[in-house]
């Protein structure tokens, strides 16, 4: 569908966890550092040690032909460890604190306290068997890295005695095979957390939709809706169809385009089951915030706080008029397939066809 493009200001928001309630808070770069539960201002970022575990297990479970190679990688991780020992140290003094006065909230001091022990056990790791590992072969490391510069420029480099160079590599291979084999292996990676807190609200749910990679047909995302929510697919689609069917006929209606995520009847229509978000992102909706679209809301007399809207914005068909026009088209496609499908899925679906294969056929 060429021209039907992501609008670019589409801005993801950064979760953060309020050190008060332990809440997830949802920000946008432009909104002010406040969580909407309980106001709190001091705000954490969420943190994960996805990366340096991945890391670490590939350094540990290197095969001894390999870990010359990967020593670079090494000096990575150690790297990326050193850099995390301020802020958990901030976070430990934090703890120690927080024994004679509340620092955290419950919630928030679980996770603080899950951080320090899981870097306690990436540290361990690294101390107890990747050090020992790596470092007797930082020279190798030196030595392979200078062969493969000769490689690319030999004439700068004045080469040795090629069998006294293999009978030195040899030997300081064998040296640190023997070294490998006498550090104890017993590190367990699976105690060591590497996700985020689980997202659990309907909020949350919509925002990892939206920091997921879009879609770019409606049959997938339909197929993917009905999987999820098969009860009540049906129902989903037509409060979808009737939106878009609204839009289309007035797309100069900003309230048909801004839907408040809290809102009681939007969330019973198709919102409370998160996957319709997808049709919305696909449409070009947008998660905003009350400061972001305060005109809007002023001029359709709405008065709420800080809260989350998916808001469609429309083009200036003055200044954009070509823009204008695939916004409009694209409104147009979603609400004729919408309405086609629906037509068509109701008469097929008593057939004995599987989910994927009735929504290809209902959108034909």
């Amino acid at each position: 569908m060429e021209g039907f493009n992501e609008s670019d200001d589409m801005a993801e928001p950064i979760t953060y966890i309020c050190g008060e309630c332990g809440n997830d808070v949802a920000l946008q770069s432009t909104a002010a550092v406040r969580c909407r539960n309980c106001g709190s201002r001091i705000l954490y970022k969420k943190r994960s040690y996805r990366e340096l575990k991945s890391l670490a297990e590939l350094l540990y479970s290197a095969s001894e032909d390999r870990i010359v190679e990967e020593y670079e990688k090494f000096e990575f991780f150690k790297l990326k460890l050193d850099s995390l020992l301020s802020t958990i140290t901030r976070y430990r003094i934090q703890l120690n604190d927080s024994q004679d006065k509340t620092i955290f909230g419950p919630k928030t001091l679980k996770t603080v306290n899950s951080l320090v022990s899981d870097y306690d056990k990436l540290y361990e790791a690294y101390e107890d068997h990747l050090y020992n590992i790596y470092t007797p072969i930082q020279h190798l490391y030196n030595e392979y890295k200078r062969n493969k510069e000769v490689e690319l420029e030999p004439e700068k480099v004045q080469f040795k005695s090629i069998v006294e160079e293999t009978k030195l590599n040899l030997k300081q291979i064998d040296e640190v095979k023997q070294k490998i084999k006498e550090v104890p292996r017993e590190v367990d990676f699976a105690n060591i957390k590497n996700e985020d807190l689980p997202s659990n609200t309907l909020f949350d749910k919509i925002v990892d939709i939206y920091k997921s990679e879009p879609c770019k047909d409606l049959e997938t995302i339909l197929t993917d809706i009905g999987n999820e929510h098969p009860d009540e697919f049906l129902k989903i689609v037509e409060n979808l169809s009737n939106l878009f069917n609204e839009i289309s006929r007035k797309p100069d209606e900003v309230n048909l385009r801004l839907l408040r995520i809290n809102n009681e009847k939007l969330q019973e229509d198709f919102l409370k089951y998160f996957s319709s978000a997808k049709i919305l992102r696909f449409a070009g909706f947008r998660i905003a915030q009350t400061h972001e679209i305060s005109d809007h809301l002023q001029k359709l007399n709405i008065k709420c706080d800080d809260e989350y809207f998916l808001y469609l914005n429309e083009p200036d068909m003055f200044t954009s008029y070509n823009k204008w026009k695939d916004w409009l088209n694209k409104i147009s496609f979603v609400s004729e397939h919408l309405k086609t499908f629906l037509l068509n899925y109701k008469r097929l679906r008593r057939s004995d066809a599987d989910l994927k294969t009735l929504v290809s056929s209902s959108l034909r």
